[in-house]
């Protein structure tokens, strides 16, 4: 007899063959057929389960759809005309219930908010004997998330709060993004803002990498650069949040939502001020011992070319024959480079660590 079952549930496939008492004659007939010449008593032993179940349930199964005819006055009577992501399972009689779909593919990113979206979900829909349906919101935003963004917590809960995650929050003050990210924009590369009070101490940081005492390191470029004012570097770094972050929202979200910087390189004119160190390699630091003799050191070269004001012939000037540490000085760069940090503390989910002007 169970070889028998098995043999018609692969049959069926997905279908259910039905409740009731007709269900149970059906399948009391199929089976009676099979056994065929068996004597009565042997015939009685195989059916009597069967026909002991009445009205009980014969077969129960997922649906896929409201329209599937084993579920379809059920669902009919809870107006439900369409699933969404979700499959009907009653193969528990006692716990009837919805449940997610493992095949479903087509999640977006409203399907990541945490708000009824899809009929199943609908408190006004209920279907009779349905358990459960308390959760589906929490399940269905989980699986979405993890499709969408491959994150189900942390940057992501940010993200979502913010303009349904549509978006990317607007840009604050570079002060403000600074203290949201414990960046460095306002402290190193804005002219007369934070430690770069002046062109010296932009080429004492591309000599050295140190400015006041405080490490500064640079890339193999050996390049130090600042705005030429606050308000050049707002509009810089502007340009990146709007053509680049906001533009290519899609994409730059799930690498935050994936606790991966956003690094920017776009267009963005404005005044600067810049120094480049001299000798290679660009990108290693002078030694202490370098330091020109006039700003406290035992060096016998120029900072960077007009730097010194002294007498030619003080003891502490500079050897003018000899190529300055560091060349640069002010000028226009058309570019700007920015470090967008996730951050699940910061509004949005993300903050600019850095932004300053490049060639």
């Amino acid at each position: 007899m169970p070889q028998l079952e098995s043999s018609r549930a692969r049959d069926q496939g997905r279908t259910h063959e039905g409740r009731g008492p007709g269900a149970s004659a059906d399948a009391a007939g199929a089976v009676k057929q099979q056994l065929g010449g068996k004597g009565l008593a042997a015939q009685e032993a195989v059916l009597a389960p069967i026909q002991k179940k009445g009205t009980g349930i014969v077969q129960m199964a997922q649906y896929t759809s409201p329209t599937d005819a084993g579920c379809a006055a059920a669902m009919t009577a809870a107006g439900i005309t369409a699933f969404g992501p979700y499959i009907w399972d009653d193969t528990n009689a006692k716990a009837p219930m919805f449940k997610l779909d493992t095949t479903y593919a087509a999640w977006t990113i409203d399907d990541c908010l945490n708000s009824a979206r899809y009929q199943p979900e609908d408190p006004t829909k209920v279907v009779a004997g349905e358990k459960g349906k308390q959760s589906l919101i929490g399940n269905r935003r989980k699986a979405a998330l993890k499709a969408v963004f491959g994150a189900t917590q942390g940057v992501v809960d940010k993200i979502m709060a913010s303009n349904d995650g549509k978006s990317p929050r607007a840009l604050k003050s570079l002060a403000e993004e600074d203290g949201l990210s414990g960046g460095h924009t306002t402290e190193r590369h804005v002219l007369g803002v934070g430690v770069m009070t002046g062109a010296e101490q932009v080429a004492q940081r591309a000599a050295f990498h140190r400015v006041g005492g405080k490490p500064m390191p640079l890339d193999e470029s050996g390049q130090a650069s600042v705005f030429g004012g606050m308000g050049d570097a707002q509009a810089a770094t502007q340009a990146a949040i709007t053509n680049e972050l906001a533009a290519n929202w899609d994409t730059h979200r799930v690498s935050l939502a994936k606790n991966t910087q956003v690094k920017i390189n776009v267009a963005a004119p404005s005044p600067v001020v810049a120094y480049t160190k001299s000798d290679d390699p660009k990108g290693t630091a002078y030694l202490p011992e370098d330091i020109p003799k006039y700003m406290g050191g035992a060096g016998d070269r120029e900072l960077y070319a007009g730097h010194y004001t002294g007498a030619a012939d003080a003891g502490d000037a500079p050897d003018t024959t000899k190529t300055p540490l560091t060349a640069g000085g002010a000028g226009n760069w058309g570019k700007v480079y920015v470090i967008v940090d996730p951050k699940a503390s910061a509004e949005g989910g993300w903050a600019v660590y850095t932004s300053y002007p490049k060639p």
